[in-house]
């Protein structure tokens, strides 16, 4: 017992010395990395923040219009985020950029669930499968005939310009109590995100994104309808939500490998409406999320609410359910702003523009309720 005991002791002593030296080799390299990042001007990672030098620099550009200052910052230009002409605007620094996208997705239903994607270039194509091979069985010795090969499509998504301008007061501008950079990007990540809301909902694809709900929809099942459309389930009730039992026929059209990571949209007044809903055995179908911030469960699948989504009504669709991730696509590209102090005296106005896309990628994937009889 003795002689197993030392022998644990000595094993624990070998481990000990061992992790002491894999901690040591790994706070090595880490700050090694962050010298090379230092060295390259380069931000440690898509998320992370300003370094005070590149901050101050951005800061007098917004308080000051100093393009010069902003320019020379080594660390902004490390990342090719400076235009080379100011008459045109200054594109956001990237971690700017970040925070007023991570804002964007806090107030956007959509960007939470869906794909969000930043390609290098407008011109973003996407090469799918709208058709499956077909085959067939044969005998030992029987005759191979040629089958129908996949067919193929090319997506693309539909941009928008989209544009905010929100103005402050030259003094209120320079006024060092007063955080501009913190103000520019909860104004622009405001604006951005009531505009793009209602596009990825509703809207029409021509100078903006097209909306989920705007695709064409059938109640044709996935193995036979053209690819593009989207299935519905009837409710069953004109202008109503009808039985119950309609979200659950919602949940289970839509293949288990979709169904997985599932979850809902809808509006408050939709989801007030599904709340009051009971099963068979009189149990609310709507569970409240346990945890804060949490979202709500109905029938086991998260729950988000958009108020772009529509009100209920007769012939509307207020209820989607699928794998956003995999069904739909948002696209951004790099956003740019002009400090403009002399078209509206004595505010300055601050011209911000980015270009929004969005994309149905996999119609199998999301399925809507639709208030109807059939």
């Amino acid at each position: 017992m003795q002689e197993l005991k030392r022998l644990i002791e000595a094993q624990n002593g070998v481990f000990s010395e061992f992790k002491k030296a894999q901690e040591a080799r790994y706070q090595a390299l880490e700050g090694k990395l962050f010298d090379l990042e230092k060295e390259s001007g380069r931000p440690a990672g898509p998320g992370a923040s300003m370094s005070q030098e590149a901050s101050d620099h951005y800061e007098k550009f917004l308080r000051r219009g100093d393009t010069a200052s902003l320019a020379a910052a080594r660390e902004i230009k490390a990342s090719a985020t400076v235009g080379n002409d100011p008459s045109g605007g200054f594109f956001v620094p990237e971690q700017v950029d970040s925070q007023i996208g991570s804002i964007r997705e806090k107030n956007s239903p959509m960007r939470q669930i869906c794909r969000v994607l930043k390609p290098k270039t407008a011109e973003y194509k996407k090469i799918t499968t709208t058709g499956r091979p077909t085959s067939g069985w044969v005998g030992e010795i029987d005759p191979r005939p040629e089958t129908d090969g996949p067919t193929l499509a090319v997506l693309t998504p539909a941009w928008g310009g989209l544009y905010a301008m929100p103005a402050a007061t030259q003094d209120l501008i320079e006024d060092s109590a007063f955080d501009v950079g913190e103000w520019f990007r909860s104004e622009v990540a405001k604006e951005f995100s009531d505009q793009e809301g209602e596009a990825f909902i509703t809207g029409s694809g021509v100078t903006r994104p097209k909306g989920l709900l705007t695709y064409t929809m059938v109640t044709t099942g996935d193995a036979t309808r053209a690819f593009g459309e989207i299935q519905y389930v009837a409710s069953g009730a004109a202008g109503g939500l009808g039985s119950p039992d309609k979200l659950i026929d919602l949940v289970q059209i839509l293949k288990p490998k979709y169904r997985q990571n599932g979850s809902w949209i809808m509006n408050s007044l939709t989801l007030g409406a599904i709340r009051k809903l009971k099963d068979g055995d009189g149990n609310y179908m709507w569970r409240p999320g346990l945890e804060a911030g949490g979202p709500s469960l109905l029938l086991g699948y998260p729950v988000y609410e958009s108020d772009f989504m529509p009100d209920i009504a007769a012939d509307v669709y207020p209820v989607a359910f699928g794998d956003f991730m995999q069904a739909y696509w948002i696209f951004d590209r790099p956003t740019t702003v002009i400090r403009d102090m002399y078209t509206k005296k004595p505010f300055t106005l601050f011209y911000t523009a980015t270009r929004v896309g969005s994309m149905l990628q996999n119609s199998e994937a999301v399925k809507t309720l639709k208030l109807s009889l059939a």
